[in-house]
């Protein structure tokens, strides 16, 4: 089996693509997106806030793999994402949907930033990097931006 490769390129334009699909929110209510169910009891908020504990992760994890230590990223088992997922929420439960959606703005920003800082020959094939850069963020967007599109359509059904 082929390792897949990392591309700076590919996934910075992955990740900017993402990030403006999950934040087409206009015209929902500040009220819509902090009290309203999306996924579970997940309102937008709280998946906004989901997303910024991950994309945290992230930027950690660049660090570690841009100092030649990415032998200490931290791997989270699928059977523990469950846990990790409720422990994030509960850290991030006091956020604001303006704080969130700004802290949003400036991790992006940051990560960006660093993605563009990291050596290319450090990245450019590297396996790990090309399957938690994107489950952090870009395929993680997706994901929830789906769950808000199928929410909002919804929305829409039986407003109408």
């Amino acid at each position: 089996m082929t390792a897949k490769a990392f591309d700076k390129t590919e996934a910075r334009a992955h990740f900017r693509q993402g990030r403006s699909e999950l934040f087409a929110l206009e015209g929902l209510s500040e009220k819509e997106q902090t009290q309203v169910p999306v996924v579970g009891q997940w309102t937008v908020r709280d998946l906004l806030a989901h997303i910024l504990a991950w994309e945290e992760v992230c930027l950690e994890r660049l660090d570690l793999f841009a100092a030649g230590r990415a032998d200490e990223i931290p791997w989270v088992a699928e059977e523990e994402v469950d846990d990790v997922n409720a422990r994030f929420h509960q850290e991030k439960s006091g956020l604001t949907l303006g704080r969130a959606r700004e802290r949003l703005e400036g991790v992006g920003r940051e990560l960006e930033e660093r993605l563009d800082r990291l050596p290319t020959e450090a990245a450019e094939g590297s396996e790990p990097i090309a399957v938690w850069f994107p489950n952090c963020t870009y395929a993680h967007y997706q994901e929830h931006a789906e769950h808000i599109r199928a929410w909002r359509r919804e929305l829409e059904t039986t407003e109408a």
